[in-house]
């Protein structure tokens, strides 16, 4: 009796790919978005290791 592989491999290669490529995407995708400046200050005063901003 010759040895014949299962269907159900390629079932999960078909379902994993898609997942696989959209989780790619998503990684390489940038988002400028999420990326925020920081505002305008003027250093009032400098203590040890603190600055106070205005």
């Amino acid at each position: 009796m010759p040895f014949q592989p299962s269907p159900e491999p390629r079932r999960q290669t078909r379902a994993l790919a898609p997942i696989f490529l959209l989780t790619l995407a998503l990684c390489t995708i940038t988002m400028p978005a999420h990326a925020t400046e920081e505002p305008e200050y003027r250093v009032v005063r400098e203590l040890p290791g603190i600055e106070l901003r205005q």
